[in-house]
């Protein structure tokens, strides 16, 4: 007997970085010089919090759309290409000819240590014009990854946007990098639409 196809959780918008993470593992140290060493695996990822979790959002049966800024470079086409490759909708990638897509690279070590070698390239140009306002009016569900890289969309017509999602019944969840050194500070009008409660990261006084 064939197995019913699992129903869909519902529209996820995600918005924030997506990343093109290069794994190597397992890496005990760097080599000297020119030297070089040998490792037992070597992987492309989509991540970010962003890309990362739109992935897994996908693979959980969630229709998902992105948006973020990316990089016109091969780094560019290999996220996007695995994006649709697990159903992702990337109508809302917006690529800059002058920049270059998000990458970090992790030398894995074999204690599970992942020390980060990161460019952040196109993400932290993300604006609140780049945004498909219907789009995230139409999602169940709205997750803000990272909101920390993309600095610009905290600027008043992004929050305009994210208070219209709010207004019409839309849930926003926002996934704060962590740790930081120092706190991030949001607007306090921003703290009133997150789904739960403002994060000790926050620096708001909400």
């Amino acid at each position: 007997m064939t197995a019913p196809a699992r129903a869909p959780w519902g529209a996820v918008a995600v918005v924030g970085p997506h990343i093109v993470d290069v794994l190597g593992r397992p890496v005990s140290e760097i080599p000297a010089g020119q030297g070089s060493a040998r490792l037992e695996e070597i992987r492309l990822t989509v991540a970010g919090t962003g890309g990362g979790a739109a992935v897994d959002l996908a693979k959980l049966g969630c229709r998902v759309s992105s948006f973020a800024a990316i990089g016109d470079d091969v780094l560019g086409h290999l996220l996007t290409s695995q994006l649709r490759a697990h159903g992702v909708d990337v109508d809302g990638l917006v690529v800059r000819r002058d920049q270059v897509t998000s990458a970090t690279i992790l030398p894995i070590r074999p204690n599970g240590d992942r020390p980060a070698l990161h460019v952040p390239g196109a993400t932290p140009t993300l604006v609140a014009a780049d945004l498909d306002t219907g789009a995230l009016l139409a999602a169940d569900a709205v997750l803000l990854g990272g909101p920390e890289t993309t600095p610009r969309l905290w600027e008043p017509d992004g929050i305009a946007i994210l208070e219209a999602v709010h207004a019409a019944g839309t849930p926003i969840f926002v996934d704060l990098l962590h740790p930081r050194p120092t706190p991030w500070r949001c607007s306090p009008r921003c703290c009133r639409w997150w789904t739960g409660s403002c994060p000790t990261t926050c620096n708001c006084g909400v």
